[in-house]
């Protein structure tokens, strides 16, 4: 696992200094690769990256008042509409506070 950029990571590590070993490009393009994924993806982001649904059960990491709290998927769509919610499912742990999902 290696960091593409503040939002990317490639998870077969094959990413360094600007250069991917997997195609030999200078540059990743993020909707081709199997291995380039988002830090902290959205629940609709993860479903569409991974082509199924998030569990009502699973972890996210939650906005509240500024500063980002695990929680259930389920208890974070119905108590904190709204707010904004990435899944838990990458190695980078929660997002900085400052962070915002695209």
């Amino acid at each position: 696992m290696t960091e593409i950029n503040k939002d990317f990571y490639c998870s077969a590590g094959q990413f360094d200094g600007g250069m991917c070993f997997i195609r030999k490009l200078p540059t990743v393009c993020h909707s081709e690769c199997i291995h380039c994924h988002r830090k902290w993806p959205t629940v609709s982001q993860f479903e569409a990256e991974y082509g199924f649904k998030y569990p009502d059960d699973g972890a996210v990491y939650l906005m509240i008042d500024g500063a980002w709290t695990v929680a259930m998927y389920h208890f974070a769509q119905n108590a904190y509409k709204g707010n904004p919610v990435v899944v838990a499912c990458t190695p980078f742990g929660k997002p900085p506070d400052s962070w915002r999902p695209e």
